[in-house]
């Protein structure tokens, strides 16, 4: 599934050791998280419930742009090279991305599937998400958190930047793959999380990394976890009208 041919038009990364690369990666991932928990307790209580989820909202929009900016300074690039390095000036086919949506259905429904047959419930974790957000402003601004700005800033660090790095390595473009899908999954472990929910963002994550490697571009793989993510989205809201 995995070959050794990279796209000519990457820029060679920064020489980081791996170690130090992952532990950047999940504090990339964990500002929407740490800015909301960090500026939350100044803003939150002066602010209506509407303006709370637009200030919400706009956080979660913002650290994608942040974190682009953060990883072109880090690899001293400028915003082309950056833009190549992720993955993210390679124009995706048509094919690519309708393969992502299927690829995000799928796994959903097998997911489904698999949950059903185990008797594995609906998280308690999503439906108070849900609660929180009954509103119409609300459900939009948690739709595009979960289904817009997350899946660009996930597959951004993790597919763009740190899988390239770490297929730099003697890992190579497969070991890559699993060593980064695997600490992507353990980050989404909390603890109402169930056995197929792991399994499921496990094999989204090995996924968008072959899919990252195949097409030379991040946008499938952003595609994918979009659709994933609004299957999620989707199932949330059935369980809850």
């Amino acid at each position: 599934m995995y070959d050794n041919t990279l796209s000519a038009n990457v820029a060679t990364p920064k020489s980081t050791p791996l170690w130090l690369a992952i532990i950047i990666s999940i504090l990339l991932i964990n500002l929407p998280g740490f800015f909301t928990a960090l500026l939350g307790p100044i803003f939150m209580p002066a602010l209506p419930l509407a303006m709370q989820h637009i200030f919400n909202l706009s956080v979660f929009l913002l650290c994608p742009v942040a974190v682009f900016g953060m990883l072109a300074q880090y690899q001293k690039i400028n915003a082309a090279q950056c833009s190549a390095l992720l993955g993210l000036s390679e124009k995706p086919s048509l094919q690519s991305c309708a393969i992502a949506g299927v690829s995000g259905v799928a796994v959903t429904l097998i997911g489904g599937v698999l949950a059903y047959l185990l008797g594995q419930h609906t998280e308690q974790s999503g439906l108070n998400l849900m609660a929180s957000h009954t509103s119409l402003l609300g459900m939009i601004s948690l739709f595009v958190m979960i289904v817009i700005a997350s899946p660009l800033l996930e597959e951004t660090v993790f597919r763009g930047w740190l899988w390239q790095l770490a297929s730099q390595t003697r890992l190579g473009p497969f070991g890559a793959a699993l060593v980064t899908s695997l600490i992507f999954t353990m980050l989404h472990i909390t603890p109402s999380v169930q056995s197929v929910s792991l399994l499921s963002i496990f094999s989204i994550a090995m996924i968008a990394a072959w899919m990252r490697h195949h097409y030379h571009s991040l946008w499938p793989a952003i595609v994918l976890h979009s659709v994933f993510n609004a299957c999620q989205f989707i199932g949330l809201l059935w369980i809850t009208a």
